[in-house]
């Protein structure tokens, strides 16, 4: 139930790309892709004229070729390309991950950085190891 599955950052940026936040649920990242919805909504109301958002959703609605200027809607197209970019990183970070159980890499739980398994601390940061307890052995 805890195993971490291998992600496709290509699909998680396609479907980011089709919607702010998809990316996010595709990678099982169910608050960040609320937050991406919330920061999308948030420009468009602080930061995109109403005229151009009244403009953009009848035009979306009605099927018909978007024609806003670039410059009044490019606030949200930014928000937009930095959700996608969040998404890919992520994917990318989740597959180092995986990589690494399946190689037997330990980390530290403080610094984060791989550890020496020679040593019973961590070199980087001397935080004592997590040593598994008689239940994790057997």
């Amino acid at each position: 139930m805890g195993e971490t599955r291998w992600k496709r950052p290509w699909l998680a940026m396609l479907l980011g790309t089709l919607l702010t936040g998809f990316g996010h649920l595709y990678l099982r990242r169910w608050w960040r892709a609320l937050g991406w919805l919330l920061a999308t909504y948030a420009t468009m109301v602080l930061f995109v004229p109403s005229a151009a958002t009244d403009a953009l959703i009848s035009q979306i609605m009605s099927l018909k070729p978007v024609s806003v200027p670039i410059v009044d809607v490019l606030p949200l197209l930014l928000v937009g390309i930095a959700s996608v970019f969040d998404a890919y990183v992520l994917a990318r970070m989740n597959n180092q991950r995986v990589l690494e159980q399946q190689m037997g890499i330990q980390r530290c739980s403080n610094c984060h950085r791989p550890i020496d398994p020679d040593v019973s601390f961590c070199q980087w940061c001397a935080n004592p190891r997590d040593e598994p307890s008689e239940n994790e052995i057997s």
